[in-house]
């Protein structure tokens, strides 16, 4: 009897052990449509709160500046700073009208990608104790105008619940490429003592 009583206790340890393993490193993916951006179901936050743990959560823009070049292949890094014990996140990229511009790439086992709505998302594919995330985004080929990364994110207890966990919202705009001057003359051959004007087609100035 002692003994089956130690073999319970041993195997309710294990078992403990294993569940939680498994909670933060095989939580699924999110669903679609939770980045808080508009259009969108939502974001983290309505289902998931109750957390008390400060944080941020952040995006990074590998080009460095504000605009993206037609069909370049940018790094994007996405993270969040809380001490908690499983992160997840989910990530839009949108143009001024909601459309879905550009494509997600993963770069490894821990991002996915998914279509829904119209909408191409990408998202952690499990739960982990790591922060960060790294992915690729093409930009589109034709100019869209202002492209705007819709993410939410969350900093969970790994309680298989949706209490106790934080929730975080962020976005990025990077604008279009800028456009390229573009200098129209009058004339197509010159001679000595011609007068010329040129008119600058992304200013609308003339000069002679």
């Amino acid at each position: 009897m002692k003994l089956r009583s130690i073999a319970v206790v041993f195997l309710i340890g294990f078992l403990t052990i294993y569940f939680h393993h498994s909670v933060q490193t095989k939580l699924p993916q999110p669903h679609a449509g939770y980045t808080g951006a508009p259009g969108d179901l939502g974001a983290c936050g309505p289902c998931h709160s109750g957390g008390s743990i400060p944080g941020a959560l952040s995006i990074n823009f590998s080009a460095g500046g504000s605009n993206y070049t037609l069909s370049d292949t940018f790094n994007l890094i996405v993270s969040i700073s809380a001490g908690a014990a499983v992160y997840g996140f989910q990530m839009v990229a949108l143009d001024d009208q909601g459309n879905s511009v550009g494509s997600f790439i993963n770069n490894n086992s821990l991002t996915a990608t998914q279509f829904s709505s119209g909408r191409d998302y990408i998202n952690n594919s499990g739960g982990s104790g790591n922060p960060a995330w790294a992915m690729k985004w093409e930009a589109p080929s034709t100019d869209v105008g202002n492209v705007t990364f819709f993410i939410s994110g969350i900093a969970g207890n790994a309680n298989l619940l949706e209490t106790g966990d934080d929730t975080y919202n962020s976005n990025l705009i990077i604008n279009p490429p800028p456009p390229s001057a573009a200098i129209n003359s009058n004339v197509t051959s010159v001679c000595p003592g011609d007068s010329i004007q040129f008119f600058d087609v992304s200013s609308g100035t003339v000069t002679q």
